[in-house]
Order: structure tokens, then sequence, then C-alpha cells
């Protein structure tokens, strides 16, 4: 939970690093899992093909990009995120 009404999400992980919880604060960098492949009709049948990450941004009750293009959520995320 980051604060108003923004949290992320991270989903399909092999496993979670030791020691992470849900509510802690983490640091830039730091490792909080590892990318496996739950989720797809193939990882059930074979745990080393379709790997990926399923990274969410949930905005209240809404994610960011709902309603938009891949393209769009795209230069969407590049704007909140550029330096």
């Amino acid at each position: 939970d980051h604060g108003n009404g923004i949290v992320t999400r991270y989903a399909h992980l092999l496993a979670v690093e030791e020691g992470i919880a849900e509510g802690m604060v983490v640091e830039a960098g730091q490792v909080l899992g590892y990318v496996g492949n739950s989720g797809t009709p193939e990882g059930i049948s074979d745990s080393t093909l379709e790997n990926h990450l399923h990274f969410e941004i949930r905005v209240g009750p809404g994610y960011l990009g709902q309603g938009l293009s891949p393209a769009q959520t795209r230069r969407l995320c590049g704007k909140a995120f550029a330096p």
C-alpha cells in the first residue's frame, strides 16, 4: 500500500523472498520475489514455460490503464514513471 489509494501487486511468483511480508516498507532494488509461471495453462503442465511477472498498479477500485488500449497504457506509464 503506497497510500492515497495506490496499491501495487506482484503475482504469478515462484516464491516470495524470505522475510518479505505484506505491509512492509521496501527499498528500490530490494528482491521481493522470484518470477514464476502460475496463472497460465502452460504453467500447470510444464513448469519451465511461460515465466512472467504480473505487476499491477491499483488506483482506488480500478487499476492504472483501466479502459485504455495497451499502447495508451504504455504511454501513461511512461509519463507516470519518467525520471
